[in-house]
């Protein structure tokens, strides 16, 4: 979904199928275990395949036979768990049935303390040091104010403010970092404020929908977000994760 993810890859990885523990928190129940197998591997991240769709920025645990030599710690282990964060979604058809290829960044042997006191949070990979885990910061929003599943794809977008009587007072043309039926987060210059409302178009996709800010805020990466959530309608998400 996101190149991006290709680009900032500290190592290749190696084509490695190995069983594989996935345990997850979700809104829904406490936690969730999936046995699975990887895809790739390396001493920073991994791939695998699972059922359900997990959302960019989740806080997740691997479990898996990973060989001593990718290993940071518990090098003597059967088993080498490790705490990461989901990079990328993306949707793939395996036996005629729809399953998912997610990407993570391993961040450690333990949660970030913020993952105990929420689980539900989600992250961002912020960089690392020399050989160690990538390191994780709070994105501001969390799973469980979230409908559904976002995902990470750039799509060309307008955004209009409007005064109390309909006219346009600000303009822009940009793109989004992710997207779901309910909402997108969009990287923005506009001066705008939790709790403003804006028009969001996209001609690409024959949408126009109000929008209501629910946070502002600076990535790691220096560049403005606004985070949105859809007031009068759903974006089309048919087939987009395929495309």
């Amino acid at each position: 979904m996101s190149g991006n993810t290709e680009i900032r890859r500290r190592c290749s990885r190696i084509a490695l199928s190995l069983p594989t523990v996935i345990s997850v928190r979700t809104p829904e129940t406490s936690i969730q275990r999936e046995i699975t197998g990887s895809v790739n591997v390396s001493p920073y991240g991994m791939s695998f395949y699972f059922r359900r769709p997990l959302e960019v920025g989740q806080i997740i645990l691997v479990s898996l036979p990973l060989p001593t030599q990718m290993r940071r710690f518990d090098e003597k282990s059967d088993e080498y768990s490790v705490w990461s964060v989901v990079r990328f979604c993306r949707s793939v058809l395996m036996n005629y049935k729809e399953a998912h290829q997610i990407g993570v960044a391993f961040t450690g042997k333990d949660p970030p303390p913020g993952y105990l006191r929420n689980p539900f949070c989600l992250y961002e990979a912020s960089g690392y040091d020399g050989d160690e885990f990538w390191k994780v910061t709070e994105t501001g929003s969390t799973m469980n104010r979230r409908r559904h599943l976002r995902y990470a794809l750039p799509i060309s977008v307008t955004l209009d403010v409007c005064d109390a009587d309909g006219n346009v007072t600000a303009h822009e043309q940009t793109v989004t970092e992710n997207i779901s039926v309910s909402g997108a987060t969009v990287y923005t210059s506009l001066p705008l404020k939790v709790g403003d409302f804006v028009k969001f178009q996209s001609v690409e996709y024959n949408v126009t929908l109000v929008a209501e800010v629910r946070n502002v805020r600076t990535g790691t990466d220096g560049m403005p977000r606004a985070h949105l959530r859809f007031a009068d309608g759903a974006f089309p998400l048919e087939g987009i994760d395929r495309s």
